[in-house]
């Protein structure tokens, strides 16, 4: 995947709600089901005619500077966008809803629901806005035993279908924030504005997961924790070994649900020790070979793998 705007190469994928638009931006859409929207063919454009894509390029010449519009918008363009049909479809007509509400909560993860829950048994009246066509977080595809709460998809789920009795909710919709005189959001599919009225917001959106800085981080080979566990568990894909790097206990969870897959698991951290103390017994349990105390320093794909450098806090490589 090549960067719309400089006709680099992207290498992070994500499948989550919020990814979208970062998808959009390079020309493909849909990536993240079981069957992926991308571009017919191969970008095209020169490396020369890239630099036309660049915002701070500007020509001094009369003849370009007329032209400059349609060149680079015809080379940007050129770089990902190669279809109408690879973009999503905007409706004909939008739709203005009215939502009141004592309390509008701003995420549907654990934190979202537990909230609810509680709010509902003081008589609120309570609305939930996620940004997924599910509710539950990273906490859906989380097969792990959590301490006190049992398995993480099963506790979630029956969580899940508790609040949706006694709370209104609505999946597939980004709250967008403030305007001057209302609160807005809109659903994904672009066929709805919302304008939210309530007395409480509570904002439980949990965290999101981003690129590791580090030299080499462009691969393609590089997918967050919560995309990982859904490629293996919601589309069957297998890969041969993974390198999770982040030890706290949502970087354990993951590389503890891709063991128990029976995948060649690995946890790599430049902290000194495994940060999480919930579940740091459990990796040499499920037989999880761990890069503790390390910083990677180069990355390259090899065509069969990514070829990591791995540098100790100490300043030795490996």
């Amino acid at each position: 995947m090549r960067s719309s705007r400089y006709g680099e190469v992207r290498g992070i994928i994500c499948c989550e709600w919020w990814c979208e638009g970062y998808w959009a931006s390079s020309g493909y859409y849909d990536l993240c089901g079981e069957k992926p929207t991308i571009p017919s063919k191969l970008n095209s454009v020169s490396s020369i005619l890239r630099g036309f894509a660049s915002p701070s390029s500007f020509p001094r010449s009369r003849l370009l500077i007329s032209l400059w519009p349609l060149i680079r918008n015809r080379v940007r363009n050129s770089l990902n966008r190669l279809s109408i049909n690879e973009l999503p479809n905007v409706p004909d007509k939008v739709s203005r809803i009215n939502v009141d509400t004592d309390v509008l909560i701003i995420g549907g993860g654990l934190a979202g629901l537990s909230v609810a829950r509680e709010l509902g048994k003081l008589g609120l009246k309570t609305v939930i806005i996620e940004g997924e066509y599910y509710l539950g977080g990273h906490l859906v595809v989380d097969d792990t035993e959590i301490r006190d709460l049992g398995r993480g998809s099963e506790f979630i789920s029956k969580l899940g279908k508790e609040v949706s009795s006694s709370t209104t909710i609505l999946t597939g919709t980004i709250f967008d924030g403030f305007l001057e005189d209302a609160s807005i959001g809109h659903s994904r599919d672009h066929s709805k504005i919302y304008v939210f009225n309530y007395k409480y917001l509570v904002l439980t959106q949990g965290f999101r997961e981003v690129p590791l800085v580090f030299p080499g981080n462009g691969t393609p080979r590089m997918i967050t924790g919560l995309t990982v566990l859904k490629f293996t568990k919601w589309w069957g894909f297998r890969p041969r070994r993974v390198l999770v790097w982040g030890s706290d206990d949502w970087g354990v969870r993951v590389a503890m649900n891709l063991a128990q897959l029976g995948i060649d698991t690995y946890l790599g951290d430049n902290s000194a020790i495994i940060r999480s103390d919930l579940y740091r017994d459990k990796i040499e349990t499920l037989g999880i070979k761990t890069f503790i105390g390390m910083n990677i320093v180069d990355a390259k794909d090899s065509g069969d793998g990514l070829r990591l450098t791995l540098e100790n806090i100490r300043g030795k490589k490996s």
